[in-house]
């Protein structure tokens, strides 16, 4: 079973082309994960809080462009962190966060127990992401 938690910049600063890139980018990577044994996917669409939260178990759950959309507010990456270590919690399972974002916001003042990733596709803002998160850039 494939287990991930995604996060979805849609603040100002990610708004428009960026997020519809960010979330074409997401669902194809969801399509290629192996198929046996089903998914266990977490999504969140986030600025200063978690606007919306989907749990995908299949790809036909995979959320529609539609419900997707770009709030215009600030970046603070906390609630998603706390969310995520809920989840780990609650399923006693380890995870990963894949972070679409542009590294502009507020960051937790310590590491999680959890593998962290900033998908990047430019950045303006990678000095300001902790030594903790590795940074994977997308064209």
């Amino acid at each position: 079973m494939v287990e991930l938690c995604i996060a979805v910049d849609i603040s100002g600063s990610c708004m428009g082309e960026q997020a519809k890139r960010f979330m074409r980018h997401v669902k194809q990577v969801a399509c290629e994960l192996p198929g046996t044994g089903g998914m266990d996917i977490w999504i969140f669409l986030c600025d200063d809080e978690i606007r919306r939260e989907f749990h995908v178990t299949d790809i036909d759950s995979f959320p529609e462009d539609s419900d997707f959309f770009v709030s215009g507010g600030g970046t603070n990456f906390v609630p998603v962190f706390e969310r995520v270590s809920g989840l780990l919690q609650e399923k006693g399972r380890d995870t990963a966060l894949f972070y679409y974002t542009d590294g502009c916001g507020k960051y937790p003042d310590d590491p999680p127990d959890f593998q962290t990733y900033f998908i990047l596709m430019e950045s303006d803002y990678r000095e300001m992401i902790p030594d903790w998160i590795q940074v994977i850039t997308i064209d």
